[in-house]
């Protein structure tokens, strides 16, 4: 499946299916639950013919994910769980097809209708650039996109990485086969992993930690404004004791 993703050729077919409580599908770190979920089926015309891209999901359909990683201070990271009704599944590779089978039937689409509308008017083209590059890997790789206005949420699984920005959880980055992670929290601060290897740690309290060194936030800042305050002095020296005066700066920040 090759195209380039026109947002305005996006459309519902009028078919869709209910899933059964308790129908999951799994990939890698992450899971789709269905509580009562009804999906319905999203094409695109490409080359005079339909291409099954997506769904729109009404009711309860859960996911879980687990964005940890090991690494030498512990199991670091994040695991979700997001109520995801009421959105948009972008599945260029149509990954999905294992968990909602071939079974489609005649469906209502006037709330459906009113969510694709909702993500068109907030989409641009140039959003889906790389359409091309996702729609035209191997089927093996289920790359999925999970957008949810509703939960404030965009939720990106891809043969080897897991992305997440949320309203509720920041933003993670998840590289599984390396033990890699970026997190950007309120309760974690920025936290980066490389490797198993914590990189770079800023949290709440006075204190931050790159490749395992300790620094204080405030003292590096006060030697960066001590800095500029010798060299505008030193630049003075050249133009007077006014010019040295005026600018020789004991700036200082409090923490």
């Amino acid at each position: 499946m090759i195209f380039n993703l026109d947002i305005d050729k996006v459309k519902l077919t009028g078919k869709g299916i209910k899933l059964k409580a308790g129908e999951e599908w799994t990939h890698e770190n992450m899971k789709l639950v269905s509580i009562a979920a009804e999906l319905h089926e999203v094409v695109i015309e490409n080359e005079e013919k339909e291409e099954r891209i997506g769904w729109i999901v009404l009711d309860d359909l859960v996911l879980y994910a687990d964005l940890t990683v090991h690494s030498s201070g512990g199991m670091l990271g994040q695991s979700i769980k997001e109520n995801i009704k009421y959105s948009a599944i972008i599945d260029f590779n149509n990954s999905l097809d294992e968990f909602i089978g071939p079974q489609l039937k005649d469906v209502d689409i006037s709330e459906s209708q009113k969510i694709l509308d909702e993500f068109k008017s907030r989409s641009h083209s140039n959003m889906f650039r790389n359409s091309k590059y996702l729609s035209d890997k191997d089927h093996d790789d289920k790359i999925l996109a999970i957008v949810s206005y509703q939960s404030g949420m965009l939720f990106v699984q891809t043969s080897d990485s897991t992305i997440v920005l949320s309203k509720d959880n920041g933003v993670l980055i998840v590289e599984r086969e390396n033990d890699s992670l970026v997190e950007i929290s309120t309760k974690a601060g920025v936290r980066i992993i490389k490797d198993g290897e914590e990189k770079i740690q800023i949290g709440k309290g006075p204190q931050m930690i790159i490749n395992g060194h300790i620094f204080d936030p405030s003292m590096i800042v006060r030697n960066i404004t001590k800095s500029f305050s010798k060299g505008f002095a030193h630049f003075g020296r050249h133009f007077g004791s006014d010019f040295r005066d005026d600018f020789d700066l004991d700036l200082d920040f409090d923490f």
